[in-house]
């Protein structure tokens, strides 16, 4: 995947050739686990019947090549390694696209390249923004769009770039279905989660955004500050950033990739149908190296990969097309009444207490019922009103949700992910 994904390796069949015995050799390392795992993944990566997202064909027969060469390696199960192929050509089968194949450029993104590969002309000088196209440079003409989105947060203090956010309705369904069913280590929520915190989001379109006819890309998710994928893996998104700009990502709840209703996980877990309407939604905030972790990050991928956010009124440039504003939080124990009941959530969860149990009474404990009745839209309704009401009491100057609601959100797949494979050029 990285030798022939890698933008900086313009010539792949040469990076094929020298790179795919490199690391190869790594089976050579008997007493390396780390070592074996490479070689299989690698293994099973050339058994898969897709070329990942329309890459050069060439590149990966030739890894295909040497890796079968190496298949007989006595540190390889054969049979084991067989049953790993299998497994992964069912996966692709069954329509589990890991990656997606793209087509060639038009002619307008031809005429729309940016054909200075040293970005001594075609660059933002301020921040050194080198996008794929021209027109990612210039401010677009498409309208602001301002509503609220809401967090869900434990009582770390960090900005929303690199993460998801949702309507109303987008973040009580998270709540609901992934947090409050738990009381982990028997003293707090699900990854400590304490608080909503609601932000005022201010976005705009880029130019290449337009002319598809909508605001929002494909809605991707983070782990911990680095795009994890949406629809497809994060290369593939990482090629959405290069075609239109690092825009605001969204999608609705149960039309997928997740949550989608119908499905095996929905089903599993519950969760279909949605009761939080149809427009609840979720969002992703692209920030500046989205291709790693906080921990990993560096000062030049930050410059390389500069997101979306910016101070000020959003421009529409590639790199400028969404801002925030703090605009309050709301503790979830308020919310839900365990306080003043309970001293502290600690003192509720060490009672045997539960917000929701999801898996057996579908009801709160201890006399907890504000998430009781998931499925019944009526509730969720009331919960999403109770959610602004709180909000309104705190912050009386501020609008209440009702009063400035989120756009639709007019993420259209099949029109998004019709863009040009930059790679090919």
């Amino acid at each position: 995947y990285l030798i022939c994904s890698d933008t900086s390796a313009h010539n792949k069949q040469f990076a094929a050739n020298r790179m795919a015995p490199m690391a190869l050799n790594f089976s050579k390392m008997r007493n390396s686990l780390r070592a074996s795992v490479s070689l299989i993944a690698l293994a099973v990566m050339m058994q898969l019947p897709r070329t990942p997202f329309g890459q050069d064909a060439a590149c990966y027969e030739a890894l295909r090549e040497t890796v079968n060469e190496e298949l007989t390696d006595s540190s390889c199960g054969t049979k084991e390694l067989k049953l790993l192929q299998v497994t992964a050509v069912k996966t692709a089968e069954e329509g589990k696209e890991p990656w997606l194949v793209l087509p060639k450029p038009t002619t307008k993104d031809i005429e729309d390249r940016n054909t200075d590969s040293n970005c001594n002309h075609y660059t933002d000088t301020q921040t050194q923004y080198c996008p794929r196209y021209k027109s990612l440079l210039r401010p677009s003409d498409a309208p602001l769009i301002t509503f609220y989105v809401y967090r869900a947060q434990n009582s770390d203090d960090y900005g929303p770039s690199n993460t998801n956010v949702g309507s109303l309705g987008g973040v009580l369904w998270y709540l609901h279905n992934e947090i409050v069913p738990y009381c982990s280590s028997g003293s707090h929520r699900k990854f400590g989660i304490t608080r909503i915190l609601r932000y005022k989001i201010t976005m705009r379109a880029t130019v290449r955004m337009q002319l598809k006819n909508m605001s929002f890309g494909d809605r991707t998710a983070y782990d911990s500050g680095k795009n994890t994928g949406g629809w497809y893996g994060p290369g593939t998104q990482q090629q959405a950033y290069e075609n239109y700009g690092y825009v605001v990502g969204c999608n609705i709840l149960g039309d997928g990739p997740f949550p989608l209703c119908p499905s095996k996980a929905g089903t599993l877990e519950g969760f279909c149908p949605i009761s939080y309407g149809p427009d609840a939604a979720w969002y992703s905030l692209p920030g500046a190296c989205p291709s790693k972790d906080h921990k990993s990050e560096t000062p030049l991928c930050k410059i390389q990969q500069p997101g979306g956010y910016c101070e000020g009124v959003p421009s529409g440039k590639g790199n400028c097309t969404w801002t925030y504003e703090k605009a309050g939080e709301i503790d979830i124990d308020e919310l839900s009444g365990i306080t003043p009941r309970f001293k502290s959530h600690e003192e509720f969860c060490q009672q045997d207490c539960l917000e929701y149990d999801k898996f057996r009474t579908h009801k709160g404990r201890c006399g907890i019922d504000f998430w009781d009745d998931y499925k019944n839209a009526s509730r969720s309704k009331w919960r999403m009103q109770t959610l602004d009401d709180a909000f309104k009491r705190k912050y009386p100057n501020m609008s209440s949700d009702a009063e400035m609601p989120p756009p639709k959100c007019n993420f259209d797949k099949e029109q998004f992910f019709s863009f040009p494979n930059v790679w090919d050029w």
